[in-house]
C-alpha cells in the first residue's frame, strides 16, 4: 500500500485526476495500483497499467510531486518475475 498511496495524499494530483467529488476515480486508480503491487501474477504489467492510464488522463505532468515522477519512470513497480 505504500507504494500507492501518495495517490491520495497528493492534492494537485487528485484534482486533476478526479474532478468528481465523489473521489470514485481516484479510488479506482488506487485500488488498482494497489492490485497491481500485490499480485504476483498481474505485477510488473498491472503497474504499468496504471501509469498508462495516469498519462492517459494527462495527469503525468502535475508539478512538484517527485513521487509522480518516480512512479511515472516505473522505479516503483514490482521486479519482473517469471
Amino acid at each position: 500500500m505504500a507504494t500507492c498511496f501518495w495517490m491520495l495524499k497528493q492534492p494537485r494530483f487528485i484534482k486533476c485526476f478526479d474532478a468528481e467529488p465523489s473521489a470514485n476515480n481516484i479510488m479506482f486508480l488506487f485500488n488498482s495500483c494497489v492490485e497491481s503491487i500485490c499480485e504476483p501474477s498481474f505485477a510488473r504489467n498491472g503497474c504499468y497499467n496504471v501509469i498508462n492510464i495516469i498519462q492517459a488522463v494527462g495527469c503525468a505532468n502535475v508539478g512538484r510531486l517527485p513521487i509522480l515522477a518516480n512512479f511515472l519512470s516505473g522505479s516503483l513497480c514490482p521486479p519482473y518475475v517469471p
